[in-house]
């Protein structure tokens, strides 16, 4: 059987062991035929789960060699998948909650009459701001106010004064109550701070990837560089991200903590986002054990501590997702405000935010499908949350398309469906009849990137899925656990949770992955971060749960869970400091460490001297961190392969030059010392693994 049709058939049958079976069983006449006491279907439920256990963990061990066929450790996970289906169908003990259980949702009676008199407001606000960007009067705290002025007054239009009163009160009930909890998830958060903050500047000494384009407009804004925040800026993005670096770069000075500091302040605000998903989806004890895992996931960390703006996106997402959720529950029109609020701000930094719009339009579409109830009790605050969400992410889409800028720029580059010269990939291989193939291989790619296929970029690097053995095999209990709380199709009209998460994972590997070149990309998925910490919560508690039913007492199980969350954490935060860091440093390109020796001796150089680089192509990205290093010194690329060497003629003699010489172009450091005698050599502070680095030539006063 061919590899693509092995991937498609495990695709049909993982979830189909958990949706369809019980529905099978259900209808199955001779299933009451079948008698067993309630001892021996205990046992054999906790044997049939030992085995799902067992067969997943086998999974992984197949898995975790990434250069073996996938379809063995598919093969394994799939039965494991069945077993998981018997167990629980064999149980004489009810595990979750039912099903069918509905939440009482009382109608709101009042109409907001205030919001009618702040709407213009609102709207007066934007089309200044509009005005003054057409105008070119763009002055950034002029930009931001008027926008966050906008935000404020549609907020307090729709908001009832009542409502900002109860919600205070609640909170400090809350404190009051459940200090504990509140003292857990403080406890979990500067933990997880403080292995953000954790050797910011040297564990990672290099800037790569889009860190140094960012780093350099932050560089520029912080000179008195004017720019317009919501115009599309690198990758077209807008600029409030390299707005919001300049003030530590102009406090700091020009260093990589300067440029790392709000990637670390948002990746921590995500673990207290995450626990509040968690505990409206579940309950208190996943809710920890979500933002417990989120702190030391080491992908979640990595983004966490480099300066580029992939890691913002899950924190809105989450948070939106989270009130959206509370306001469902109990009606309050802050939460949806503040949801659609939280939803249009994570349209400001990288495109993966677009992922977020779909994600929450298709669970509105699940309410009104499958929960009229709620959705028709609620229609206020769902529409207060769409309006928020329109008038926060107005300007920047607004810009997008003043500017000719696609929705996602980066799909006309990295796409499989778009491309901006000539036909695409897919038409490519439509018409090269190889299309059947090709998608196996980016779907199989794209999922198993959770759990077996490495990043294909730079951005994390080593050889290792998104998740370690330890962390996949929860996360895969926890999708087994979500499918069966969706069985047969018959809990969708209840259990809505379960749907988003399962939702949340299978759009990021869709349309962040299969629907993308070079599958998978983690940077694309660090969106997801948060869904995966809560699954793997999910598959954790109710497996222990499941097993300590009957041999243990609750706190007993509690105490596992903790333990459990404090290895897996620990294992991960190690795994990243002592073995990560190196392979990713290994792995490299020789380039990014020769820049980096590069920018090191240009920044100790005098502020007025010439520099000039002979090499043989530097990109974007390092010609941008010898810029943000260089201290304003004066920097030339000589990049052809035939150097013209008649620029020797406009040196003056009473000036300081430096020329750095590229390893693999010696023969032009004999012409330079040919033409310009009397120099000194300056040999590199080391010798790298690839070769030689660049080597200078200091040319100063007479020749």
């Amino acid at each position: 059987m061919a590899d693509e049709i092995k991937v498609l058939l495990f695709l049909i049958l993982f979830p189909a062991w958990l949706l369809l079976v019980p529905l099978a069983v259900r209808v199955w006449p001779a299933r009451r035929r079948i008698r067993l006491s309630r001892r021996a279907r205990r046992w054999a439920a906790l044997l049939l789960m030992g085995a799902a256990v067992a067969l997943t963990e086998r999974t992984m061990a197949v898995l975790a060699d990434w250069k073996a066929p996938a379809w063995n450790g598919l093969a394994y996970l799939s039965a494991a998948a069945l077993c998981f289906a018997a167990a629980l169908l064999a149980r004489p003990w009810p595990v979750t909650p039912a099903a069918n259980e509905r939440v009482s949702l009382p109608r709101e009676r009042r109409v907001v009459r205030l919001g009618l008199a702040l709407l213009p407001g609102s709207a007066l606000a934007l089309w200044l701001l509009q005005d003054l960007a057409r105008q070119g009067k763009t002055n950034n705290l002029g930009e931001f106010g008027l926008w966050a002025l906008a935000i404020v007054l549609y907020v307090a239009g729709v908001v009832p004064p009542r409502a900002w009163r109860a919600g205070w009160r609640g909170l400090c009930v809350s404190w009051r109550r459940r200090r504990a909890e509140w003292l857990l998830v403080l406890a979990v958060t500067l933990g997880a701070l403080g292995v953000r903050v954790l050797r910011l500047g040297s564990a990672l000494p290099v800037l790569f990837g889009d860190e140094s384009p960012f780093s350099v407009d932050a560089m520029q804004i912080a000179k008195g560089l004017d720019v317009t925040i919501f115009v599309p800026g690198h990758q077209g993005h807008p600029w409030i991200f390299p707005v919001m670096q300049a003030p530590f770069v102009a406090l700091l000075g020009r260093t990589l903590l300067a440029v790392r500091i709000w990637p670390v302040i948002f990746g921590t605000l995500t673990i207290p986002a995450t626990y509040l998903l968690a505990r409206e989806m579940f309950d208190r004890r996943i809710a920890a054990a979500a933002a417990a895992f989120l702190a030391g996931y080491p992908i979640h960390v990595h983004f966490s501590r480099i300066g580029i703006n992939n890691i913002i996106d899950p924190f809105f997402g989450t948070l939106a997702l989270a009130l959206l959720l509370c306001g469902l529950r109990n009606g309050s029109r802050a939460a949806f405000a503040f949801a659609g609020v939280a939803l249009g701000l994570g349209e400001y930094f990288y495109s993966g935010g677009r992922l977020l719009l779909v994600l929450v339009g298709g669970y509105l579409v699940y309410l009104l499908l499958f929960r009229r109830d709620v959705a028709r009790a609620r229609w206020r605050g769902l529409l207060a949350m769409a309006g928020a969400a329109a008038v926060t992410v107005w300007p920047a889409f607004y810009h997008l398309y003043t500017n000719g800028v696609p929705l996602i720029y980066r799909a006309r580059l990295t796409s499989v469906i778009e491309s901006a010269d000539g036909p695409s990939l897919v038409e490519q291989m439509i018409e090269a009849g190889q299309f059947r193939e090709f998608l196996a291989d980016q779907l199989r790619d794209s999922f198993l990137g959770y759990i077996q296929t490495p990043d294909r970029f730079h951005f994390y690097a080593g050889q290792t899925a998104m998740l370690l053995p330890p962390a996949a095999l929860l996360f895969l209990l926890g999708v087994m656990w979500a499918l069966w709380r969706l069985r047969g199709g018959l809990a969708l009209r209840a259990r809505g949770p379960e749907a988003l998460l399962l939702a949340w994972v299978a759009l990021t590997a869709l349309l962040g992955g299969a629907t993308m070149r070079m599958t998978p990309g983690y940077a694309r998925y660090v969106i997801v971060t948060p869904a995966l910490a809560v699954l793997a919560a999910l598959g954790l508690a109710l497996t222990l749960d499941f097993f300590a039913r009957w041999v243990a007492r609750r706190g007993w199980v509690n105490a596992a869970l903790a333990a459990c969350l404090v290895v897996i954490s620990a294992a991960g935060v190690n795994y990243y400091f002592v073995r990560h860091l190196d392979d990713l440093m290994d792995s490299l390109k020789p380039e990014t460490w020769e820049v980096r020796d590069l920018r090191q001796r240009i920044a100790a150089l005098p502020a007025d001297t010439e520099v000039h680089i002979i090499s043989s192509g530097l990109n974007m990205h390092f010609r941008g961190v010898i810029r943000y290093f260089d201290g304003d010194r004066t920097v030339i690329y000589h990049e052809e392969e035939a150097v013209d060497w008649r620029f020797l003629d406009t040196l003056v003699s009473e000036r300081h030059y430096i020329f750095f010489v590229q390893g693999t172009r010696m023969a032009d450091l004999e012409t330079l010392q040919r033409s310009l005698p009397g120099g000194r050599l300056l040999p590199p502070p080391y010798v790298l693994r690839a070769g030689l680095a660049y080597v200078g030539y200091e040319v100063g006063g007479e020749w």
